[in-house]
Formats: C-alpha cells, structure tokens, sequence
C-alpha cells in the first residue's frame, strides 16, 4: 500500500510548506507568537508548533523510534528554536522511513494513545497520519495569523462554483449578492 518513496516526498512536501509557515512566522510581530485568541483549542501559533513537535515526537515512538528528541519542547520560545526543533525531528522522521521496507510499512500493530484509545493500523497509515495531523494545524497557524492581520502568503482557498463554473476566493462567496435596482 505504502512506499517508504511516497511517503518521503509527502513529508519533504509538508517540509516545504511548513518552512514556509516559518518563514512567514519570522516576519511577524514577535509579540503575536504567543498572542492567545479565544475559542480555539490551541490559543497561540505557539501552542499550535509546541503540540504539532511533541504529538509528533510521540508518533514516532509509538512507531518503534526510542530516539529522544534533541529539544525540550515545551520550553521552546522563538521561531528559530521550533525551526531547529522541527528540523531535528524531520531528520529523525526521514531516518526511520527510509530504513522501512514495504512490507514493514504495511505491517499492522496496535497504537495505545495517551487517552487510552487504542487503535491498529499498519506503520505507514500511523506515518501519513501524523503528515496529515501536521498539514491541518498548519492551516489552523494559518488562520490564527489572518485574525492576527498577518495573513500567509499563498493560503487562500479557491472555491470552484458547482452551478457557474467561476470560482471565488471565500470571501467573495460570503458577501451577499449585489441587488438589482428592479427587484
């Protein structure tokens, strides 16, 4: 189901991006970085990239990695210490896929999480798992920074209008629609 090749370019795909993400982060406001907003779960960007190192960090050791990570994660402050940070655990993430062969990458087991959940998988669903888990909090750090009025370049949706064909950027498909003078 899974090469240990297909999964390594998602995740240097989802490198890419989230370097992206830091990058823009870098050029914010310091003072945003730990601005908490209400009504979400992680109130701050830096909440969101403290939860997305050690959730990964944790994946990688239900998936049989013991490497400890380098960092003490929920002491980093600064873009540049999550950038070495998610460095750090990119380099062990892509160590452990490319010593998998396909058949260990489709190897079932059963995953305990913290909460006591418990739930089997084969390795390289674990694997994509965590890249999807870390492409949904990047679009989360995305939104936080547009309420922030520092919106990420190249984060917007394009909705694809089903009866028109035309397409709209979504704020454009929430305005209503301009009256006629006749009606």
């Amino acid at each position: 189901m899974y090469t240990s090749k297909l999964l390594y370019y998602t995740l240097l795909q989802e490198d890419d991006a989230f370097n992206r993400l830091l990058d823009h982060l870098e050029s914010m406001p310091t003072e945003h970085f730990e601005t908490e907003l209400e009504d979400h779960a992680f109130a701050s960007i830096r909440s969101h990239l403290v939860h997305l190192l050690l959730s990964g960090s944790r994946i990688m050791y239900m998936l049989g990695d013991r490497e400890e990570p380098q960092h003490d994660i929920a002491e980093l402050r600064g873009i540049l210490e999550f950038r070495s940070a998610w460095n750090a655990w990119k380099r062990r993430a892509s160590g452990w896929l490319m010593g998998k062969s396909e058949k260990e990458l489709d190897h079932f087991e059963n995953f305990s999480w913290p909460s006591g959940r418990e739930t089997r998988m084969p390795h390289g669903t674990m694997f994509m798992r965590m890249l999807f888990h870390i492409a949904h909090h990047k679009g989360q750090i995305a939104a936080q920074c547009r309420l922030l009025g520092f919106p990420p370049p190249n984060t917007e949706i394009l909705w694809i209008m089903p009866d028109s064909g035309s397409s709209s950027t979504p704020a454009e498909v929430s305005q209503p629609a301009p009256q006629s003078e006749e009606e």
